[in-house]
């Protein structure tokens, strides 16, 4: 929550909060250091002038599975975009979600990595709550913002010098509806409209519960700002970058090389798949472009064609002969002798789809969501979900090599086992430096590897661990591990602009 009323602020972050609604332009700081913003217009990169007619709807905390997604259906009816403060650690629990956040538009910006009050942590705890919350936002969305936004509002001149020197500017708000207190729709748009003026920054925390009140009131905000004349505007929003991606792999243990050299994605890669030979592998792009190594086949791709969502993930037939590709609204396109048996499109769903798996005999296949749900198309065997089970984003469903059973893998590292799938470990109570983002079965079905986003390997069952390089390059981002004879590839994805040709 950033928003006012709690016991918790300092004296200082109080008085800003209190000052707010008089147009306190900034509190003072230290020479040197960045003002907090309190206006549209005082924030990095705005590209709006004071008193233009302009303001930014802001929500803080989360993300919150249903409020966020929610949130984000009523902009996209709206056409417009906000700005989401989110703690790093509910981030790295909802990868599905930020990416889904970035995706339709809208800016992510760090909220500290637990929602601490910042006047509370030492020089160098704020410092290390900014860079890895930095580090989470940047492997999801290529991008951390220059601002965020202190839990409770609580800074101090020395606060605002340290986010200063680790290149951050703490935006605040000039609109406090005080909706987490659950007032009721009518009072929350009421006081909304009241209080804005140009350039103002509203604060608003959508959610679950009580704070589905917030949602409910989020149409009658913009329409009843809509009728005065605004436009709505997001803040700190990603500068024009390259978003080509260079495909790498690294291999491990006895079996073969990656079979290939490096090349180029115009958009960033999403998922991949091997060969039944383990000589060859397939990656896909979000926008549905297919790269093919080794004996791999290319079978066509979905490269310029205008998407409803971006692609997520990928599957291969055994023949090697054919690929599906799946987007996040559960639409499924077939290549090759891949069987089309069904898709999710045109489907409300709970949460967006985040991959798929095939069957052994090829002619069916299974898509999660992020939210454990699972579908089965084909002959695929529905052998239950994760839905309500799950405490973080699923990220991947990892079949059994015989099909009577599958895995389902959460960003924190949980893993779910149904139908025939044995139980063979998880990593729910380690502290992971970055979120898991694949899966993949041993051989013997026993066993599981599990890879984080910078590339490290953790080995569950009889699955063996033959080694790993974690890496360090901003916006390098692991997105699959795939089993080789006496080893494993991770495949991964670094930004042009980090490091790439």
């Amino acid at each position: 929550m950033g928003g006012a009323g709690r016991s918790r602020r300092t004296g200082i972050g109080l008085a800003v909060a209190v000052a707010l609604g008089a147009g306190l332009a900034s509190l003072p700081s230290p020479s040197g250091a960045r003002t907090p913003a309190f206006s549209v217009a005082d924030t990095p990169g705005a590209t709006a002038a004071p008193g233009d007619r302009v303001v930014a709807l802001t929500f803080d905390d989360g993300p919150d599975r249903w409020g966020t997604t929610q949130t984000l259906a009523v902009l996209a009816r709206y056409g417009i975009k906000g700005t989401f403060f989110v703690t790093g650690q509910g981030a790295a629990g909802a990868p599905d979600v930020i990416r889904q956040i970035a995706r339709e538009g809208s800016v992510v910006a760090g909220h500290g990595w637990r929602h601490t009050s910042l006047t509370s942590l030492s020089d160098a705890e704020l410092t290390a709550s900014v860079s890895q919350t930095d580090t989470t936002l940047r492997d999801l969305t290529g991008y951390a913002p220059p601002c965020m936004r202190p839990p409770y509002g609580a800074i101090s001149p020395r606060v605002v010098d340290t986010l200063a020197r680790a290149g951050k500017t703490a935006v605040l708000w000039s609109v406090d509806p005080f909706d987490w207190k659950g007032p009721g729709v009518a009072a929350i748009t009421s006081r909304v409209l009241s209080a804005v003026r140009p350039g103002a920054i509203v604060l608003l925390h959508p959610g679950s519960g009580v704070r589905a009140q917030t949602v409910a009131a989020l149409p009658g905000i913009i329409e009843g700002l809509q009728a005065r004349g605004y436009r709505f505007v997001s803040l700190c929003g990603a500068p024009p970058k390259d978003e080509r991606t260079v495909i790498q792999a690294d291999s491990f243990g006895t079996g073969p090389g990656w079979p290939g050299t490096q090349l180029v994605s115009n958009t960033a890669i999403v998922g991949a798949a091997a060969t039944a030979t383990g000589h060859g592998a397939w990656v896909a792009a979000s926008d549905g472009g297919v790269f093919a190594f080794g004996d791999a086949v290319f079978a066509g791709s979905l490269g310029g064609r205008l998407l409803n969502q971006a692609v997520v993930g990928m599957a291969a037939t055994p023949s090697g002969r054919g690929y599906w590709l799946v987007a996040a609204d559960g639409g499924v396109f077939a290549f090759g002798d891949a069987v089309f048996a069904g898709s999710l499109g045109g489907r409300l769903l709970n949460q967006v789809v985040v991959g798929m798996a095939a069957t052994p005999s090829g002619r069916g296949y299974w898509l999660v969501a992020a939210d454990g749900g699972v579908f089965a198309f084909g002959d695929a065997v529905f052998h239950g979900s994760g839905a309500g089970k799950v405490t973080a984003g699923v990220v991947s469903l990892v079949v059994a090599p015989d099909g009577q059973g599958y895995w389902l893998v959460s960003s924190d590292g949980a893993v779910l086992a149904r139908g025939g799938a044995p139980a063979v470990g998880s990593l729910r109570d380690l502290a992971l430096s970055r979120p898991v983002v694949a899966g993949a079965a041993s051989p013997t079905g026993q066993g599981l590897w599990l890879v984080g986003g910078d590339g490290g390997i953790f080995a569950l069952g009889d699955a063996a661990f033959t080694g790993a390089r974690p890496w360090t390059t901003p916006g390098t981002v692991a997105v699959a591990v795939l089993p080789t004879a006496g080893g494993y590839w991770v495949v991964r994805g670094t930004p042009v602009a980090a490091g790439g040709p």
